[in-house]
């Protein structure tokens, strides 16, 4: 009786889902394009290469964005690769997938991606682990539209994260509901860079620009003043470093 449950909710509602109940991790590489270089056809050869390894099964799926004109970053371009485990997102995991193997199923694009040093340097990588996630379940990445926002929040408290989580599941669960948003994670920082000016990241995802930047009425949240009382709390645990926006450009999964 569950599982029709869920699958009907699949097509008719939203599915919530805490990410607690299975690791996940995602790894962000930062990237800034040299001058009069075509980093989207350097990532077009990639992509061949890293869907690949989502039929394998060692990643999850392989997203490329560009950071929004206007924006105080020192990179242009950012991937997203999500990854079942730690040692996989270190590269220390037995990846199925060699370079032999892609040389000889994409020759063209295997020469492109050996151009990839005179296209990009790599500014930053990040490890985060996935600590909480809910979405819509109908929604899908597309290219050119759909916008991520990434909050780098540094924790002031070691309950910071448990009362980010409380809140979400109402406030933002709000907005999905409402068709404002339509993805919210939270993630924590992992390894040696853990002293970072960041500790966790906040990323949420929208259609495009017009709901990413949409007013919300508060209001109609109706928060009780013990819940107001846990907002103002939270909002003490944290501090919100740099807000980036940011457009697809290539998504690679199943």
């Amino acid at each position: 009786m569950k599982k029709i449950i869920v699958c009907f909710l699949v097509l008719t509602s939203l599915i919530t889902v805490n990410a607690n109940a299975q690791d996940r991790f995602i790894k962000y590489d930062f990237m800034k394009v040299l001058p009069g270089q075509d980093f989207v056809k350097l990532e077009t050869a990639w992509a061949n290469y890293h869907r690949e390894l989502v039929d394998a099964g060692f990643i999850q799926m392989h997203r490329v964005w560009k950071a929004l004109p206007g924006q105080d970053v020192d990179y242009d371009y950012m991937t997203s690769t999500v990854y079942n485990s730690y040692k996989d997102a270190v590269g220390l995991g037995k990846n199925p997938v060699t370079a032999e193997m892609i040389k000889a199923k994409y020759p063209e694009a295997y020469e492109i991606a050996q151009t990839s040093s005179k296209v990009r340097t790599m500014v930053r990588s990040y490890i985060q682990k996935v600590d909480f996630g809910i979405w819509d379940s109908t929604f899908t990445v597309t290219p050119k539209q759909s916008i991520m926002k990434i909050e780098y929040v540094k924790s002031k408290n070691s309950q910071y994260k448990a009362a980010e989580i409380a809140f979400s599941s109402k406030f933002h669960q709000f907005r999905i509901d409402n068709k404002l948003l339509k993805t919210f994670i939270i993630s924590s920082l992992m390894g040696a860079a853990t002293d970072s000016y960041h500790s966790h990241f906040i990323s949420s995802g929208f259609t495009d620009i017009d709901q990413a930047i949409a007013p919300l009425d508060s209001k109609k949240l109706n928060f009780t003043p013990a819940e107001l009382k846990k907002i103002d709390e939270l909002i003490a645990m944290r501090d919100i470093k740099k807000v980036v926006l940011f457009v697809n450009v290539i998504n690679t999964q199943k």
